[in-house]
């Protein structure tokens, strides 16, 4: 059966090369893991190849390809070679091809050529262990990026503002801030926030603005000794607009009852997970209406889920000297206002809580209409 000849390819061209002979997706799929020189230089295998590499979708900038070294060994000529190669290589790509993946291996050699190969159509940007100052934020709110994620992980922050009417999905994990002001996220069209908040982060707190658009929002507190209560009351203030909210070592102190008033409700919120709340040594009475405050302020709640929370883990010891029973009684206690909450899950790591079977049969009290399920983790 003879060949059928692709569009600009001839049948000697074509005869023993079964590589040249696949598709343009496999091929683009190969090229992406080479280095970005190596990439260019596929160009010259045949006409076939000429032109594959302006439409690659994924770009793998790497400086070792011209031995430029680091620190007081840099060589300005290599450098600059490397600078325009890069910028050559962004200039003639295709403008049809997006690309999906941009990789950068670059010492600290000048900051405004690497800012020069980012900026433009940049739209999931991922750092890790890098110093970010003002330039950084500026370059966020200049609208010069259509950058929609934007995920930082133990970043030395020293800027005190995130803004941003293109972004989507936030994600500060482990970072460390070191302005002397609140951070303060201004992203219109925000739908997701996730901040894991460690003890050397945002001492001075956080303020989130403009948050229609926050469907989740899943705050973790690592040390909350670090992260005062109430910077944690004025950061859920901020939440009213979600429908999923995961909220794990918040202090008690910021639910309390006397003080929720000034929240908002959280109308369209529909799950709501807690973990490893409300594990002070309180009543468990008192633990109970604090969770009642919160949940009756979000009247669509349909799912409640307890990881970890209001009771204390490896308590074998409390209850083999103080309690050898439990004695349940029925009270006649006003029953939570969640006219849509249908489920609420216990997760639990211990199977010697003591307090485990009170716990349900009290709450089974307060939501009678929830169906409560119990899980073990481990």
């Amino acid at each position: 059966m003879a060949k059928r000849a692709r569009a600009g390819i001839t049948a000697s061209d074509d005869a023993d090369d079964r590589l040249s002979a696949l598709p343009d997706g496999v091929l683009h799929t190969i090229l992406s893991f080479l280095p970005a020189r190596q990439l260019v230089q596929t160009s010259l295998l045949s006409r076939r190849w000429k032109d594959l590499w302006c439409s690659t979708p994924c770009i793998n900038i790497d400086e070792r390809e011209f031995d430029i070294g680091s620190g007081r060994n840099v060589q300005a000529k290599k450098w600059s070679k490397f600078e325009n190669f890069n910028t050559n290589l962004l200039l003639f790509r295709s403008n049809a091809a997006s690309v999906d993946k941009f990789c950068l291996y670059a010492h600290e050699h000048n900051h405004r050529d690497v800012d020069k190969w980012i900026r433009r159509g940049i739209k999931r940007l991922y750092l890790s262990n890098v110093s970010l100052d003002n330039c950084f934020a500026e370059l966020l709110s200049s609208g010069s990026s259509p950058l929609e994620i934007l995920e930082l992980r133990s970043c030395w922050n020293y800027f005190w503002d995130i803004t941003s009417h293109t972004l989507k999905n936030l994600f500060i994990d482990s970072c460390i801030h070191h302005d002397a002001h609140p951070l303060v996220i201004t992203a219109p069209g925000l739908t997701s926030l996730c901040l894991n908040i460690t003890n050397t982060s945002f001492a001075d707190g956080i303020s989130v603005y403009q948050t229609t658009a926050l469907a989740k929002a899943t705050i973790g507190i690592q040390s909350p000794g670090f992260f005062p209560v109430d910077n944690q009351r004025n950061l859920l203030r901020s939440l009213f607009s979600v429908t999923k909210l995961e909220l794990g070592g918040f202090e008690t102190k910021a639910l309390l009852v006397d003080e929720f008033s000034e929240f908002q409700k959280f109308a369209n919120m529909r799950t709501l997970l807690f973990g490893e709340f409300f594990l002070d040594e309180g009543c468990l009475d008192v633990k109970l209406e604090l969770l009642g405050s919160f949940i009756q302020n979000a009247p669509c709640l349909e799912k409640l889920t307890l990881y970890c929370s209001m009771v204390k883990e490896h308590c074998e010891m409390e209850w083999d000297s103080k309690r050898r029973s439990i004695n349940l009684q029925r009270h006649n206690q006003k029953a939570f206002q969640c006219p849509k909450l249908k489920v609420v899950e216990v997760l639990y790591e211990d199977d010697h809580h003591h307090r485990l079977a009170e716990f349900l049969w009290v709450i089974t009290a307060r939501l009678p209409h929830a169906s409560i399920t119990l899980t073990k983790l481990r």
